[in-house]
């Protein structure tokens, strides 16, 4: 077999113990890794680059193998995931006027939604609506291609993160936090405990993680939140996706199903789209 180059660039922990153990567990299988905190490489020495966030300054050539640049929108994500076929998502909709957003209030029955606009920040794209509220009116600034609205859902406040790569399940945790009803949403507490994460869900979560491959997309991690006792997806993250409270809190899963994971990735190159076959939502410059 010949040696693989994969070049992972992360700029926030690029000296995490996780890299070393992936080095010395991928060399065995003739993959050679490389770490790097910059963009600035020559990307010609490298069969796979892995990105841990979107770059926006590249140096990236038509024909290389990357996984990792914003390539879909929220909306997107979501309808990928119909695509394969997952029951498992929280009910939401892409309204194009005020008339389909108050059709859908009467239907759906309920007395709050949450807005859901494409962005990278939480906090600031993520919006709880009363449906009672007679001063409601559809959003101004409301984009159907690329923003969503969801509903509510009355379980408890939990996430249940679930980190993909490529159809294989990295790690299934729990993210304590603040429900959407509360003035301090979306915090989060620094506690991440492994669950069980039924094989229904799992199935549906791997198939959705292989479609994205086909859209540039490697590491990905999806949120899960329960209604009445069922696991829901709400959301389904692609970049920056910060991984220093899970790798340490479940060191000992990451760093089994990690390298398996860059292993089947790598076995699947092939049909990796090249660079220049990706759709990008913040413009790159092909060099």
């Amino acid at each position: 077999m010949n040696t693989k180059n994969v070049c992972i660039i992360d700029q926030f922990l690029p000296d995490h113990l996780m890299y070393t153990h992936l080095e010395s567990e991928l060399i065995k299988s003739d993959i050679q890794l490389t770490i790097c905190d910059t963009a600035n490489i020559d990307t010609s020495l490298y069969d796979l680059i892995l990105l841990t966030d979107p770059i926006k300054t590249h140096n990236f050539k038509t024909q290389d193998k990357v996984l990792g640049m914003r390539t879909l929108n929220r909306k997107e994500r979501l309808d990928i995931a119909h695509g394969v076929g997952a029951s498992c998502i929280a009910k939401w909709a892409a309204p194009k006027n005020k008339d389909e957003y108050f059709d859908l209030i009467k239907s759906w029955e309920a007395n709050y939604l949450v807005l859901k606009y494409d962005g990278y920040s939480q906090k600031k794209s993520v919006y709880l609506v009363s449906t009672e509220d007679q001063r409601l009116v559809f959003p101004d600034n409301f984009d159907p291609t690329k923003d969503i609205v969801m509903e509510c859902l009355l379980g408890d406040s939990f996430t249940y993160k679930v980190d993909v790569m490529a159809g294989n399940i990295l790690n299934a945790y729990v993210r304590e936090g603040l429900s959407i009803f509360d003035p301090g949403f979306p915090k989060l507490f620094s506690t991440a405990r492994q669950f069980s994460l039924p094989e229904y869900v799992a199935i549906q979560l791997r198939a959705i993680s292989q479609e994205l491959l086909n859209y540039g997309v490697g590491y990905a991690s999806i949120d899960l939140m329960k209604h009445y006792g069922k696991f829901k997806i709400i959301e389904i993250n692609i970049n920056g996706i910060r991984r220093d409270l899970s790798w340490s809190s479940c060191y000992r899963q990451y760093a089994v199903s990690y390298p398996n994971a860059i292993l089947h990735t790598v076995n699947l190159l092939p049909s990796i789209p090249v660079f220049s076959q990706l759709t990008f939502r913040h413009k790159p410059v092909v060099g």
